[in-house]
């Protein structure tokens, strides 16, 4: 009897769950069709402050705001506390990376920068400090310590508890100023990045993609040529130590510092350990560094590597407008209508949803600040479809040119680029670190407001007028690798006056030190 009672209840309960949620279903509207205000954009206030003035100690330094000062060294700080948490971040910027070196030299930015961090450090008074030492007292603390280097910039970052402040800021300073690059820490990192470089030849995307860079740059370029494993094996120690001694220098650093801590004392804490570092003199003192310059648009240009596992991959496109530029409010919406936002693009609807063309599809837009803008589209598909869904994609990109958008559209891409925007710059670490962003490369302080008024602007005519001008349907670098029959024939449309191409990833291997770390 007690059975039929309870499952007589569940019956009910279930009837009712199942009403409810059938109820709440049909009030729900499409996701896709939902509109929202943009966010209004804000950012902090700023306080730039000569160091004398800021160490006196009459200013009124509030919350929020972001103080920008500099120490004698040229060293430039941006401080914005944020007492919330018992918390302190601080992220280093310096200028440099492998944009700037020759072809060879590539690796050396990127393994110099890990080295920093896992290769042990000097300490203030001469003393080495050995990797396990570094490791076993920042664990202790769960003091989290990085450095790395890119195309552009150099950076490197510490996070701690504010109870651990002072001995962060000393594996910190030690790091930057003082890296003990460990003979052996560097084979170990020597024999992973030739891991990782194999490992890549087996993946088509990588392929691809480092193929596209070579032809749209050129071989010769840094951007353009793929790291090697004689490159990687060529890296020694002196040349860490050189790289470093010449690009980690303060007059060409920035510091945010972001988090629970008091400005005049973050500001003695931080001069006490970084204030007598001093910019490298003779041999070491080279200029600012200087990109080397951007290759032209070129003509169309396609190429395939063979690879018969039934899937294709495709990269195409060609570089793009700067930053800076007039168009760019109007081309970073184009490219959202196009491929840039996934559910509602029209390169993910009609491709892949509408045709069943492709596994993934996209395009990509980055507005050139230091290095060259660059405008993409990619697809993942069966071998079989690859030469239907690049011509939806080609003409899609065409139909950007000829075919006016619809003010409905235009101002769905609107609202979903300001409100992704606000998101981006919410937190108090994120305005502090886009301001140093901003002026690192040379954008007005004023951005954010800029970027709002500049994309509620655009109209459709001049939406289109920018992709007349900006999207080069005609002139695509075109970098495959599937089954090479089909690939023949879907890229011939695309080819230019070469026709298709075949190309052969490198192949080399490492030498005997290295292959213990190798993949069989």
């Amino acid at each position: 009897m007690t059975c039929t009672i309870f499952t007589a209840r569940r019956a009910a309960m279930l009837v009712l769950v199942m009403t409810l949620l059938s109820a709440c279903a049909t009030r729900l509207p499409d996701p896709r069709t939902m509109h929202f205000e943009p966010i209004a954009l804000t950012s902090p206030p700023v306080m730039e402050v000569g160091l004398a003035h800021l160490l006196s100690g009459g200013l009124a330094l509030d919350d929020g705001t972001i103080v920008i000062t500099r120490l004698d060294n040229g060293l430039t700080l941006y401080l914005q506390p944020d007492r919330q948490l018992p918390l302190v971040r601080l992220n280093a910027t310096i200028r440099g990376g492998s944009l700037y070196l020759p072809v060879a030299q590539q690796p050396i930015p990127s393994i110099a920068a890990q080295l920093m961090r896992s290769g042990g450090m000097v300490g203030k008074d001469g003393t080495p400090i050995a990797p396990q030492t570094v490791n076993e007292t920042l664990s202790s603390a769960a003091i989290l310590l990085s450095s790395g280097c890119g195309t552009t910039k150099c950076n490197a970052s510490v996070n701690t508890l504010t109870r651990h402040l002072p001995t962060a800021l000393d594996y910190f300073s030690n790091m930057l100023q003082r890296p003990l690059m460990d003979t052996d820490q560097l084979e170990v990192e020597q024999g992973q990045r030739i891991e990782h470089i194999l490992r890549q030849r087996e993946r088509p995307g990588s392929i691809a993609y480092q193929q596209f860079s070579k032809q749209l740059y050129g071989d010769d370029h840094p951007l353009g040529h793929p790291l090697t494993v004689a490159q990687v094996e060529a890296v020694s120690r002196e040349d860490l130590l050189t790289f470093h001694r010449r690009t980690y220098r303060p007059d060409r650093m920035q510091i945010g510092v972001s988090g629970d801590f008091e400005v005049i004392d973050m500001v003695r804490q931080l001069q006490s350990r970084l204030g007598d570092w001093q910019p490298p003199t003779g041999d070491d003192d080279l200029p600012l560094p200087v990109a080397p310059p951007w290759p032209a648009l070129g003509t169309a240009y396609a190429a395939y590597s063979h690879m018969g596992d039934g899937q294709s991959v495709v990269a195409l496109g060609h570089l793009a407008l700067a930053r800076t530029d007039p168009d760019y409010y109007a081309m970073a919406l184009a490219n959202l209508i196009l491929g840039g936002e996934q559910l509602t693009s029209r390169l993910f609807r009609i491709v892949r949803t509408e045709h069943g063309l492709a596994y993934a599809v996209s395009s990509s837009l980055v507005g050139g600040n230091i290095a060259p803008g660059m405008f993409t589209m990619s697809v993942r598909t069966r071998d079989s479809q690859v030469g239907a869904a690049l011509e939806l994609m080609v003409a899609e990109m065409r139909r950007m040119q000829t075919e006016p958008v619809s003010e409905q559209t235009l101002a769905t891409a609107k609202e979903g680029f300001l409100n992704g925007f606000v998101f981006r710059n919410e937190r108090p670490a994120q305005a502090l670190y886009r301001r140093m962003h901003l002026d690192y490369v040379g954008l007005p302080a004023d951005e954010l407001t800029r970027t709002r008024e500049g994309i509620l602007a655009v109209t459709s005519a001049q939406l289109q007028a920018a992709t007349q001008k900006h999207l080069h349907p005609d002139r695509l670098v075109v970098s495959a690798v599937g089954d090479r029959e089909q690939l023949l024939k879907a890229l011939a449309p695309l080819a230019g006056p070469n026709g298709v191409q075949q190309f052969v990833p490198d192949q080399a291997q490492p030498t005997a030190r290295h292959t213990a770390t190798s993949p069989p």
